[in-house]
């Protein structure tokens, strides 16, 4: 190390920190990774590997670099492989700096935690799993930080693991973090990579309950979370409590754009297994990854990407109350009578961009200028669409 020059050394101060993590490590107009993360970048990258300077055994060491100006091209490459990536940067204006600009990382962008729009699909949500268990007791948590939303649930699984694969299938996550122990499980862990699910071990403190439990309420500024369904679901708590933490560690942001927990469970809704969202082809068709053939891409007429998102949710769980089935029915009834009215909603809503994901971009900080003028131009209609609502007398709650 003491051979090396300043700039090296704040890559291996960097490097030790995110160890299970590829290094992009601004330099000047480029993002520049070395050793063996610049093998595997120029790889699964397809660019040219070269060398410069030395490494710490003396070695010619290994460089890649990408133009920082193209990362929005080549970063969902690695993601979506299953990589993560630790971005550090420039941390001062080099012409103001005294001596090395210092670097530092800002960030490291996974599967599950990824926000940039380049990153995630419009039509479905980017969910981060995390299970806890203990026996055949599971809580499972999804939290998608593009949009703010956290779901948890508890519930009492079988020795197959049948039903965290269910829930795994039926939300699909990018991502899953699980406590050494279940890590270790090679059958769960077998049946999760079989869905195309990166999985990612994450430290057992974080799955306790008591830590999980403080984490929650104090990010949420309460004293219990009875208000929010979970106060007596310790493992439901523990899932919430290590996703939120990995999301807040990995992203080095308070994420305050997440603002409560929503408790969900089984006797909410019919419980698809994998094989029969595959053989009924729900969301996808039994030949692959589209969704043009399946029910949900022959129903998908939505106008905005919240809807196509509450869609897909709404065809992976059907109702089973009666009461909640006829509310539905009477609101899409409503609508369907009123011929002009729908027109009219349908033409405004075509302008509306994803305001969620938008409003977790300004929250989290990596917003634009087209960011914060697509938001503007988003909320121009909303009035209009109340407005048009109310003198059309329009009653179901689900309008």
């Amino acid at each position: 190390m003491d051979k090396m020059t300043p700039a090296m050394r704040q890559y291996y101060e960097a490097k030790e920190k995110h160890k299970d993590a590829l290094i992009f490590f601004r330099m000047g107009d480029f993002y520049e990774s070395f050793g063996e993360d610049a093998k595997v970048i120029a790889k699964e990258l397809d660019i040219t590997l070269t060398t410069r300077g030395r490494d710490k055994e003396g070695e010619d060491m290994p460089l890649a670099g990408i133009p920082y100006h193209a990362v929005d091209s080549y970063l969902p490459r690695l993601i979506k492989k299953g990589y993560k990536v630790a971005i550090c940067e420039q941390l001062e204006d080099p012409k103001q700096a005294k001596g090395i600009v210092k670097r530092g990382v800002i960030r490291v962008i996974t599967p599950g935690t990824a926000i940039d729009s380049s990153l995630v699909s419009d039509q479905s949500n980017n969910y981060l799993m995390s299970v806890s268990g203990e026996g055949l007791v599971f809580g499972t948590s999804f939290l998608d930080v593009s949009t703010g939303e956290l779901m948890t649930t508890q519930f009492t699984d079988n020795g197959n693991y049948d039903r965290v694969i269910s829930e795994a299938a039926r939300m699909r996550p990018a991502e899953c973090i699980l406590p050494p122990a279940l890590f270790e499980n090679k059958k769960l862990t077998e049946r999760l990579r079989n869905l195309g699910i990166t999985l990612n071990k994450y430290e057992a403190e974080a799955f306790e309950n008591k830590n999980a439990y403080e984490n929650l309420t104090k990010h949420f500024g309460v004293m219990t979370l009875e208000g929010m369904g979970c106060e007596q679901l310790p493992s439901a708590i523990s899932s919430a409590g290590a996703a939120l933490m990995y999301a807040k560690t990995t992203q080095m942001r308070d994420l305050a754009h997440i603002q409560s927990i929503r408790t969900y469970f089984e006797s909410e809704f019919m419980v698809l297994d994998s094989i029969t969202l595959r053989n009924l082809e729900i969301v996808q068709s039994v030949r692959g990854e589209s969704q043009g053939s399946s029910l949900l891409g022959v129903l998908d007429r939505t106008k905005t990407p919240m809807g196509g998102r509450m869609l897909r949710k709404i065809v992976l769980a059907p109702l089973i109350s009666v009461d909640k089935i006829a509310e539905r029915l009477d609101a899409v009834d409503e609508i369907v009578k009123k011929t002009l009215l729908r027109y009219d909603l349908r033409s405004r809503l075509s302008g509306i961009r994803d305001i969620e994901r938008l409003i977790g971009r300004i929250v989290y900080g990596n917003s634009n200028a087209r960011d914060l003028l697509a938001l503007k131009l988003s909320l121009v209609p909303i009035p209009e669409i109340t407005k048009s609502l109310n003198e059309n007398d329009i009653k179901p709650g689900l309008l």
